[in-house]
């Protein structure tokens, strides 16, 4: 079985929430709020450049969206997001499941889905509606992600 996964509102973007779907068999959606990217961005800062802190945080996002599927599926696809970093998103992602000892049995391909997506469906409605009926992603469960990257 296989799922798409589209996002609605950019993660760079803090004065938006940014949010991200998955759609096939079922679907779902998380968002994270403005405060919590500025807050993330504020901490990794001085420590990351601004560019990699994004896609760190683009990947725990979708690592966190997709975690339990990860074992499951036979092929996730992932609307692009950021022409050229598909292989340093995969490698966060591998990161991220190798540290929490999760298989990965999806084949992840980065590929544009279109408007006529479920997943690009869910993720608009849900943006447009200021993430009502999303599980917010919390400051804690992020951070606690991001710092497995390195």
């Amino acid at each position: 079985m296989g799922f798409d996964v589209d996002q609605s509102g950019k993660i760079e973007n803090t004065k938006l929430i940014s949010v991200l779907a998955v759609a096939g068999k079922e679907s779902k959606a998380i968002f994270v709020s403005r405060t919590t990217k500025r807050e993330l961005i504020r901490t990794f800062k001085l420590s990351r450049s601004p560019k990699i802190v994004y896609l760190q945080l683009f990947s725990c996002c979708l690592y966190l969206l997709v975690k339990d599927l990860l074992s499951k599926s036979n092929l996730i696809v992932v609307d692009v997001e950021y022409v050229g970093k598909d292989e340093l998103i995969l490698n966060f992602l591998q990161q991220l499941a190798l540290h929490d000892e999760v298989k990965i049995k999806a084949e992840i391909r980065f590929n544009r889905i279109g408007k006529k997506s479920l997943a690009h469906e869910k993720a608009i409605y849900t943006f447009r509606d200021d993430g009502k009926g999303a599980t917010e992603l919390k400051l804690a469960s992020v951070l606690k992600e991001m710092r497995k990257i390195k």
